[in-house]
């Protein structure tokens, strides 16, 4: 029967940045897709239609999660995973390592074994560089990096990348895609912080600092995942890949493309690179600034060439393109 032919993407997290982002590009590409939501919420795409249904499944990682996402899975082929936990509240960090492993790990190996009930013929899974690196790294990281994760979050990651390999093992295409920081006006947490920061104005101390960090912008996250969801690659290429756009940038270069896009001069002055680390001491905070002001550069060349991908944005340009989003969504 036609009806049960399997040509829909499964994706978790829709509702969130890199979720709506997907989908928006999902179905500018002809694709049909189902989500799994934790909670109804508002969508901005018209749904329950041919092209999108919305399936409310609930906490993923909790035991009667097959009654409720089995529904979901009609008539898919592909999982696109985006769904989990970046950061905790302030209130949660006693318990920031069960959340993170309820939230990453556990619904992810939820989900594996749904897709093998079910027979979905790719899974593709969104994880982080933190599963292998801290903020900041001395060497380039490459898909064969296997530095051990710093943090709570990191080795949530890493636990759910071997859940996802399972499927690998079973024959399936299974992939984990290692991003570093996401650009996007709409992104939260360090890229939204930088944004507030940039678009206050205000001189800042970033002039000397040259060190390059790469990072993947939101139009290339998307690219990649509907390339893979169109292509159907073999299982042969399944892993886990760095995905990044290729050039490395400053903060001097990122403040600067910013407030280019928001229409404010550089204002940047010069600081020294000790007075950061003082600064990170004493506010307790050396983990973020050295995520601000550390090297950190990615080869992501083995995903670029296994599955014939080219971002189609320059970085500086999607740097740019961000921050004018965000004074226009300010203003709004």
């Amino acid at each position: 029967m036609l009806g049960m032919i399997k040509d829909r993407v499964l994706v978790t997290g829709a509702s969130g940045f890199v979720g709506q982002a997907t989908v928006t590009t999902l179905l500018q590409h002809g694709l049909r897709v189902n989500l799994a939501v934790r909670e109804a919420v508002h969508m901005p795409w018209p749904v329950d239609n041919e092209r999108i249904k919305v399936f409310v499944t609930g906490d993923l990682a909790t035991e009667d999660f097959s009654a409720r996402l089995g529904p979901a899975f009609a008539n898919v082929r592909t999982v696109v995973h985006l769904a989990g936990l970046a950061h905790t509240a302030k209130g949660d960090r006693a318990n920031a390592g069960l959340l993170f492993f309820r939230s990453n790990t556990l619904a992810t190996r939820n989900l594996v074994e749904m897709a093998t009930i079910h027979g979905a013929s790719s899974f593709i899974h969104l994880s982080s560089l933190a599963a292998v690196t801290n903020n900041s790294s001395a060497s380039i990281i490459t898909d064969d990096t296997n530095f051990s994760p710093q943090t709570s979050y990191g080795q949530s990651k890493l636990m759910a990348e071997a859940e996802v390999r399972r499927l690998a093992d079973r024959g399936l295409f299974a992939i984990s895609l290692r991003p570093p920081l996401i650009i996007g006006a709409r992104a939260r947490g360090n890229w939204n912080a930088l944004q507030k920061l940039a678009c206050t104005g205000l001189p800042l101390p970033f002039g000397s600092l040259h060190f390059k960090r790469n990072f993947v912008s939101i139009q290339t996250i998307t690219d990649a995942i509907c390339t893979l969801c169109n292509t159907m690659p073999a299982s042969s290429l399944s892993g886990n890949y760095c995905i990044a756009d290729p050039d490395p940038l400053s903060v001097l270069e990122v403040v600067t493309a910013l407030r280019e896009g928001m229409r404010i001069s550089p204002r940047l002055f010069n600081c020294p690179r000790a007075v950061f680390e003082i600064v990170g001491k004493l506010s307790g905070r050396q983990r973020q600034l050295s995520g601000l002001i550390g090297r950190l550069e990615v080869n992501s060349s083995r995903f670029y060439e296994n599955f014939s991908f080219r971002p189609s944005l320059p970085i500086l340009e999607a740097v740019r393109r961000s921050g004018a989003e965000y004074v226009a969504r300010t203003i709004m």
